[in-house]
C-alpha cells in the first residue's frame, strides 16, 4: 500500500498549472486548472487528502471536499459553483451512484461532469453508471496521469474510450 501511495505523491506528471489542452492542441478547447471549481465526494479522509494532493499537482486549486453523498447535494443547493464532481462509489448516506442519479435528474446541476472513482471492477455497476449518465471512471488509487486523462474525458477534449464492458473482459480473458 505505501509503494502506492508514494506513486501517488510523485510530481512527474505535474502540469505545473497550464491549461489542459485536447489531443489536436486547440487552444479554444483547454482549460485552466485555475479557473475550475471541483467538488470532491469521499468519505475516506485520508484518500480524500491523497486526492487533493493528486489535483494539486494539476494545477487544480479550487476543491470543495464532501464526506458523502448527502455532503456532495448541500454543496450544490447552497449554490456553490462547480465545473467537475469526482465522487467515490462506495459512501455511507448516498453512494457515488445515488448522487449521480440526483444530480442528473436536478436540472440545474445535470450537465455537471462527473467522474467515478471506485476501487471495484463491477462490470454491471459500470454499465449501471453509463447508462445513468456518468462521464467517465477512474480507477482507485489513481495517479495523475490516469486522472489528468479522465478529467480530460469527462471535459470533452479526448474522446471516451470505446471499448465497451464486453471487450475489456474478453481482453482480460484472452490476455490471461
Amino acid at each position: 500500500m505505501w509503494q502506492n501511495i508514494c506513486f501517488l505523491f510523485g510530481d512527474s506528471c505535474c502540469s505545473g498549472g497550464k491549461p489542459l489542452q485536447n489531443n489536436d492542441g486547440d487552444k479554444d478547447m483547454s482549460i485552466n486548472p485555475q479557473d475550475i471549481q471541483i467538488l470532491l465526494a469521499e468519505d475516506s479522509a485520508m484518500m480524500r487528502k491523497m486526492e487533493i494532493k493528486i489535483l494539486h499537482d494539476l494545477g487544480f486549486e479550487n476543491i470543495l471536499e464532501a464526506e458523502d453523498g448527502n455532503a456532495t447535494i448541500a454543496t450544490l443547493e447552497e449554490g456553490e459553483k462547480v465545473d467537475l464532481i469526482i465522487s467515490d462509489w462506495n459512501m455511507p448516506s448516498k453512494d457515488g451512484f445515488e448522487l449521480l442519479v440526483w444530480v442528473r435528474a436536478s436540472g440545474e446541476h445535470a450537465k455537471i461532469p462527473f467522474i467515478m472513482a471506485t476501487g471495484q471492477g463491477d462490470k454491471g455497476q459500470e454499465q449501471k453508471a453509463i447508462t445513468a449518465g456518468v462521464s467517465s471512471f477512474v480507477g482507485k488509487p489513481f495517479n495523475a496521469d490516469e486522472l489528468k486523462a479522465k478529467i480530460d474525458e469527462a471535459f470533452g477534449m479526448k474522446p471516451k474510450e470505446e471499448e465497451t464492458v464486453e471487450q475489456r473482459e474478453i481482453e482480460v480473458t484472452s490476455s490471461g
